[in-house]
């Protein structure tokens, strides 16, 4: 009995009270993000720049959080970070028209053309580059018996997970002004596909497929889980998408995004799981203890995000 009490106190301290914490953080963040970036004067002005800072000082962290997992130390890691930040503020015409509120959103083509802009945006990919290039050569230049192409693979693989950070931030702080219905939408999406995913991996995992989905990179995921994740996160999509008519009433686009959507949210944790599989590293940090880092909450919605957008100018 008492072994029970400790266990259910454990996933108490370290589960429930910091997912408590997280919830109404972020739950009062995104609130604020949404209402005070759409309003007016002088209220508005101010509420999208403290969300702009704040935003930025949270891609900071997932950047460090990143930086750590490639086993650099901290000084290092928190410099790389600042460094990629730049291109957080890229492109400067972008950043001073969602502070002024000058694109309307009730213009169902404001939101495309931002995406459009932040995938045109090459400088902040130079900058990426950059800081990726000087991961390579630090690496080769301060590891003892070092393995060039493990470090260029890594490098690589550095760079993407940074473009599809930078990217799926850049979006995040957008849309809430621009587009909060999308917002609103990838969000619950990749909850749902969190939540859907660990209860069906709980109550039906293993009851139907012996073989993990993927025991070389998160040996707890079944098929069951996702395959749950992926039916009730279908589900969501459809019901959101159909009753605000988003992507613009393009039932193609709307079958493609009910069907794929699930599935990134599902590859972004993946992914992100098998870059601290690759590093050998459980966690991104421990400042959720028993959830991890904010990177390995933010891993599906990055994912959803990127691509959720990115197939909005398939419309």
């Amino acid at each position: 009995m008492s072994k029970l009490n400790e266990k259910m106190s454990k996933i108490k301290n370290d589960r429930i009270i910091p997912a408590i914490i997280l919830s109404l953080f972020f739950g009062g963040l995104f609130c604020f993000t949404i209402i005070g970036g759409n309003a007016n004067g002088n209220f508005g002005t101010v509420s999208r720049i403290i969300s702009y800072i704040i935003f930025s000082l949270l891609f900071v962290y997932v950047s460090f959080e990143l930086f750590k997992s490639f086993k650099l130390a901290w000084y290092i890691s928190l410099f790389l970070a600042f460094a990629s930040a730049t291109a957080f503020a890229l492109p400067f015409s972008l950043i001073s028209q969602y502070i002024d509120y000058s694109l309307d959103p009730d213009n169902k083509f404001s939101m495309i053309n931002v995406v459009t802009f932040l995938f045109e945006d090459y400088l902040s990919v130079l900058i990426l580059l950059a800081v990726s290039i000087f991961y390579f050569f630090y690496q080769t230049f301060t590891i003892e018996n070092r393995n060039i192409k493990n470090i260029f693979i890594k490098s690589l693989v550095l760079f993407i997970a940074l473009y599809i950070l930078l990217i799926s931030s850049k979006q995040l702080i957008y849309s809430s002004v621009f587009a909060w219905q999308y917002f609103i939408l990838f969000i619950a999406v990749s909850i749902c596909a969190d939540v859907a995913g660990f209860f069906g991996g709980k109550f039906f995992g293993h009851k139907i497929f012996r073989k993990k989905l993927a025991p070389n990179i998160s040996p707890k995921k079944t098929w069951e889980g996702a395959i749950t994740a992926f039916i009730l996160t279908s589900i969501l999509i459809v019901s959101v998408v159909v009753s605000l008519n988003l992507y613009n009433g393009n039932i193609a686009v709307q079958t493609i995004v009910s069907l794929t959507l699930p599935i990134f949210a599902i590859l972004g944790d993946l992914t992100f799981s098998a870059i601290k599989r690759m590093n050998l590293t459980k966690d991104f940090s421990k400042l959720l203890l028993g959830h991890g880092g904010i990177l390995d909450r933010y891993d599906s919605i990055s994912f959803t995000f990127f691509f959720g957008f990115l197939m909005l100018l398939a419309i």
